[in-house]
This record gives structure tokens, sequence and C-alpha cells, in this order.
């Protein structure tokens, strides 16, 4: 009886012992795979990262380049208007010159 209750406790034991090996192996699987993962994420975080960057740069040029347009229509309108009241200017002298022709 001693004997069987002997085997049987081995049989426990290597069972259990055969438990923890397993434990231990699908551990070490997940532990190189969440590394894996861990590693690919930051890799994929990193390059969002550098799009963002790119693509803060790309809108920062544009808008650089909205303001010097703005800047330049700004300047062109001006222009514009002084060129217009030249031609009002223009247009009332002539006005008055033909009035003073039809009157004589």
């Amino acid at each position: 009886k001693e004997l069987e209750q002997a085997r049987e406790a081995t049989q426990k034991n290597q069972a259990v012992e055969a438990m923890r090996h397993e434990s231990e192996e699908r551990g070490a699987q997940l532990q190189s795979r969440l590394q894996s993962e861990t590693l690919a994420l930051s890799g994929q975080l990193r390059d969002a990262h550098n799009e963002i960057q790119l693509a803060i740069q790309v809108g920062n040029t544009h808008r650089a380049a909205l303001e010097g347009s703005q800047v330049e229509v700004t300047e062109l309108t001006s222009q514009l208007e002084l060129y217009e009241n030249q031609c009002q200017a223009t247009q009332a002298r002539v006005d008055e010159l033909t009035s003073e022709l039809e009157s004589k």
C-alpha cells in the first residue's frame, strides 16, 4: 500500500512538474510575443509621429505661402484703387474740358 501511495505521489509530482514546465514555456512564448508586438507598435508610433511632423511642416509652408499671397493681393488692390482714382480724376478733367469746348 505504501508503494502504491509513493507511486501515486510520484505521478502527481511528475504531472505538476510537467504543468509547471509547460506554464513556464507558455509564459516565455507570451513574453517574447509581447516584446515583438511592443517593438512593432513602437515603430508604428514613431512612423506616425514622423508623418504628423511632416504634415505640420507642409501645413506651415502652405500657410506662409498663403500669407505671402495675401500681402501681394493687398498691395495689388492698393495699386488698383490708385489707378481707379487716377482714371476718375482724368475722366472728370475730360468732362470739364468737353464742357468748356461745347460752351464755346
